[in-house]
């Protein structure tokens, strides 16, 4: 009975183990901690996905780790980036079409909305969409592989 019991606590630590949300999760790469106490991710007023971890460099940059609902990311493109609003993230689409976003693509993130503001400001002319994952992949970079 005893080793049963063992048996069922050890299968289910192990299925709860294997189940890694990072393989299924999105990148964010930010150069500054945004102002984020809620985990939840929102687009327009509507729930589209939640943080799953956060990971700061020893140079200040921020990696998350989010889960994005999966019927939302299939009708998005990875024209988008996230800043935070009212302490938790938002998404901001640059363009409403582009290349669909896959598990490979690293998410700009901007610290505060202000960032943001200007980032767009200073790409007005140009694809802010190419400049963001430009960014998104400096950031990256620097922050090392996760």
């Amino acid at each position: 009975m005893r080793t049963t019991i063992l048996s069922i606590i050890t299968g289910l630590l192990l299925l709860s183990g294997c189940s890694n949300d990072t393989a299924k999760g999105h990148t964010v790469i930010f150069d500054d901690m945004p102002d984020v106490y809620n985990d939840q991710i929102y687009d327009a007023g509507v729930q589209v996905g939640r943080i799953l971890e956060k990971h700061v460099s020893p140079t200040g940059l921020v990696r998350m780790v989010v889960i994005l609902d999966d019927e939302w990311a299939r009708k998005s493109s990875d024209n988008i980036a996230f800043y935070p609003r009212h302490g938790r993230l938002e998404v901001e689409h640059f363009r409403r079409y582009g290349q669909p976003l896959s598990k490979e693509t690293v998410i700009c993130g901007f610290a505060s909305r202000s960032g943001l503001t200007w980032f767009n400001i200073r790409n007005v002319i140009s694809d802010r969409g190419a400049e963001a994952r430009q960014k998104a992949r400096d950031l990256n970079a620097r922050f090392g592989t996760p």
